[in-house]
């Protein structure tokens, strides 16, 4: 077997595969690589030394272009190539245990929802939570019409308590508009409970939990991946990529949770559930 190489790859284990191929049958064979100055492996670097001495030498008249010189600037720059190959993917492995640090958060909990983990109790603290969250960024801010933002905001979770309103709000200290909320919460909780039998409540809450987490999960990798893309682009040489990555990774699952918990909070009041139907009387 002959081969024949029209350049050489940046790796040399990869021309060392194409030499070994050549006896794979048993019978010397031989390799021939051409090789231009215009090959990749000469111009992958802004050092071009190695380049340059070649071409000098080709330049000059009676003066032949050694093997040893040509195949010495080859190995160093495969050498180059393969440092920053390494370099390369011990970054990118770096990058993926940040999102695989992540990733055994979202499918532990998933795994426990499935299981058949009690969700009733951290639906309602979800619910919770967010209100809590409405109420206290609500207040912080200046201007009228906070309270009526409060009830507009709460009537998109669920339907609110009677004389819950703006006026009734003003006279309410924060803690007792977050209680009373959480009452009503409860009370519509066992209420649709009741509604829909205990089995189909329990499934309810699993698909729900589910669907939205996966949805947001989908779009987090998303998310981690164009970051890994444009993460050289926010960063300069005095700063850490992998840190700035790590940060602005937290950062995005954060914000996750944060939507998968608003999902969840907004949609388990809300979602319909087709009814089962009855079943049909003998003939």
């Amino acid at each position: 077997m002959h081969i024949i190489g029209t350049e050489h790859y940046d790796e040399r284990r990869s021309d060392d595969k194409l030499r070994g191929m050549v006896g794979c049958q048993g019978e010397p064979g031989s390799t021939q690589f051409y090789v231009s100055l215009e090959d990749g492996i000469f111009r992958g670097f802004g050092d071009d030394s190695g380049g340059n001495i070649i071409k000098s030498a080709a330049l000059m008249e009676g003066i032949p272009i050694d093997d040893s010189l040509i195949i010495k600037t080859i190995q160093s720059r495969q050498a180059k190539i393969e440092s920053c190959n390494f370099d390369l993917r011990k970054h990118l492995i770096a990058y993926d245990n940040v999102v695989n640090s992540q990733g055994k958060i979202i499918y532990d909990e998933r795994h426990n929802i499935l299981s058949g983990a009690d969700l009733r109790i951290k639906i309602l603290s979800m619910v919770n939570e967010e209100m809590t969250g409405i109420i206290e960024n609500t207040l912080s801010k200046n201007g009228d019409g906070k309270f009526g933002r409060i009830v507009t905001e709460m009537g998109k979770i669920m339907t609110l308590p009677k004389g819950f309103n703006a006026e009734a709000l003003a006279e309410m200290k924060p803690a007792e508009v977050k209680d009373r909320l959480m009452q009503q919460a409860n009370a519509l909780y066992e209420k649709r409970e009741a509604e829909l039998g205990a089995q189909r409540m329990r499934v309810l809450e699993r698909l729900l939990m589910v669907k939205v987490i996966d949805n947001h999960w989908i779009e987090h990798l998303t998310n981690m991946n164009n970051e890994t893309q444009c993460v050289g682009l926010h960063v300069d040489g005095r700063r850490d990529s992998l840190a700035e990555y790590k940060g602005k990774g937290q950062e995005l699952f954060e914000r996750m949770l944060e939507g998968i918990r608003h999902d969840v909070v907004y949609n388990i009041f809300n979602i319909t559930v087709p009814k089962t139907p009855s079943p049909k009387k003998g003939a």
